[in-house]
């Protein structure tokens, strides 16, 4: 983290096996990042347990906490991947979500993807469900900074796929099933997202 050239440190709080620790990871990669002037990175809630706590309010809480206390640097922003538990809320729970993150200011950008959400999520339930962020539907709907992306091809997670992240455009118009000039957009403008310096 303190090498030349490092902007993000990143963690998969999704792996631990409580709530509490996962919890404890996020805390964790927050501070790190808020010693170090970093971007944080998170593959949260990657799932499709309704029963399951959705951990990204206690992350827009923790950082709603450390603006307050100005324990975050202005310009440093969070990714989260994964979040296909988000993928079974209510309209209501993304109106919450939306408030939280316009409200106060949160820097925070989802990241769906695709490949391996829909290749990984399901195992276990009942006909096997698939899930993915809503990419157009985010951006239309409630105006949030959301994306898509590829990672892992080739290994177990996506033993399938190609590295170009614009070959997801189609993929996307056929999993969101919105060919509109504005889907379109909002698939492709999801690539453009890129990290910047924290001050």
């Amino acid at each position: 983290m303190t090498r030349e050239g490092v902007q993000a440190v990143g963690s998969a709080p999704y792996v631990e096996q409580t709530t509490g620790q996962s919890k404890r990871n996020i805390d964790l990669i927050l501070q790190v990042a808020y010693e170090h002037k970093l971007h944080a990175d998170f593959h949260l809630d990657y799932n499709l347990d309704p029963s399951t706590e959705p951990l990204i309010w206690y992350l827009l809480e923790q950082l709603h906490q450390r603006k307050e206390s100005e324990e975050w640097h202005d310009g440093a922003h969070i990714c989260v991947g994964h979040a296909t538990r988000l993928s079974l809320f209510s309209p209501e729970e993304w109106d919450r979500f939306s408030a939280m993150v316009e409200g106060d200011k949160l820097p925070i950008t989802l990241v769906g993807l695709p490949p391996s959400d829909m290749y990984m999520m399901g195992r276990g339930l009942p006909g096997q469900p698939r899930a993915t962020l809503n990419v157009p539907r985010l951006a239309k709907e409630y105006g949030l900074r959301v994306g898509m992306a590829v990672n892992n091809v080739e290994n177990a997670f996506t033993p399938q796929g190609v590295l170009d992240p614009l070959a997801l455009c189609p993929l996307g118009v056929a999993v969101f099933q919105d060919g509109t000039k504005r889907g379109c957009h909002a698939l492709i403008v999801s690539h453009t997202l890129r990290v910047v310096q924290v001050p």
